[in-house]
């Protein structure tokens, strides 16, 4: 899903890797995270530094983006009810 709405965005000014996640986030809150720069900094305090500090459409790509997500769902396993 990420890579198809990364097709369309890739066209869409200013509408970056923030909102395509807020977009997944807000179909399903349990199977999407949001990755924009404030939680990676978050992430990488954590310990994980392998994620673009300002991610965006040229440097995220769904591959990434599972893998923050592992991390994220990882880390709050439990906080969704």
């Amino acid at each position: 899903m990420f890579d198809h709405l990364l097709g369309y965005f890739k066209s869409v000014h200013r509408g970056g890797t923030n909102l395509l996640t807020e977009i997944l986030q807000l179909l399903d809150k349990r199977r999407y995270a949001v990755m924009n720069q404030n939680s990676v900094v978050g992430i990488s305090l954590a310990g994980s530094t392998e994620f673009p500090e300002m991610p965006g459409k040229q440097n995220t790509t769904a591959e990434i983006y599972s893998d923050f997500y592992g991390i994220v769902s990882h880390a709050s396993i439990g906080s969704l009810s």
